[in-house]
């Protein structure tokens, strides 16, 4: 009896650690180069609209005077979603968080394809950030 407890109890850690594995995108072979890259569905222009209509500006930003274009690299999966969004190149954490903080309220992408096959690829998005004088 002593040793069916500590059984139920590796049986329950082991279930969790599957059930997280589930949980887990497989994007362990993310190709950086595709035979058909990904595209937003509705166009370039529009991927740039719709990042330029829904980042938000800092206040803090703009009153310290900080601007620039930030790089977001995300994946774009098999389904067209930006997934897994990090930052390549930062201006200001203030910056990058904003620009972290669009990624998922953008559309869906073409995935990209390789063989005829839909693949994970990595996709970088800049966001840019310019002060306006008023």
């Amino acid at each position: 009896m002593k040793h069916a407890g500590k059984t139920i109890i590796v049986s329950l850690v082991l279930c969790v650690f599957c059930i997280y594995g589930f949980g887990q995108v497989n994007t362990e072979t993310v190709l950086v180069k595709a035979e058909r890259m990904p595209e937003y569905i509705e166009g370039n222009q529009k991927l740039m609209q719709d990042i330029a209509n829904n980042v938000v500006y800092p206040q803090q930003a703009i009153d310290s005077l900080i601007s620039g274009f930030v790089v977001v690299r995300v994946i774009i999966d098999t389904s067209g979603n930006a997934i897994k969004p990090e930052i390549v190149r930062s201006v200001h954490p203030l910056l990058d968080k904003a620009a972290l903080d669009v990624i998922p309220l953008l559309g869906k992408f073409h995935p990209g394809m390789q063989n005829d096959k839909p693949i994970f690829v990595y996709y970088n998005l800049p966001v840019g950030f310019k002060l306006v004088e008023k």
